[in-house]
């Protein structure tokens, strides 16, 4: 139904689409704005867990680094006591 009155395939039907034709604009920006929540909080946890699982990774082990420009070369790696 939804797909007929855009004139597109049905696989190009999404969510805000199918809120906009529910309930109207209101509809399709309150599941936009939950759908880029969502999205969002996925990142930042994943992000989370990302560092501190390099952290505990990398915690008995001294770099050394180099930076140029916005590129970061890793010179070495090696275990503190070393």
């Amino acid at each position: 139904m939804v797909a007929e009155r855009r004139g597109v395939p049905e696989a190009e039907v999404g969510y805000e689409d199918v809120a906009r034709a529910a309930f109207g604009r209101a509809g399709q920006v309150a599941v936009s704005i939950s759908m880029y929540t969502e999205l969002y909080g996925i990142c930042a946890v994943l992000f989370i867990v990302m560092v501190r699982n390099l952290a505990e990774r990398l915690k008995s082990k001294h770099i050394s680094y180099a930076v140029f420009g916005d590129r970061c070369l890793v010179v070495d790696v090696r275990r503190a006591s070393e």
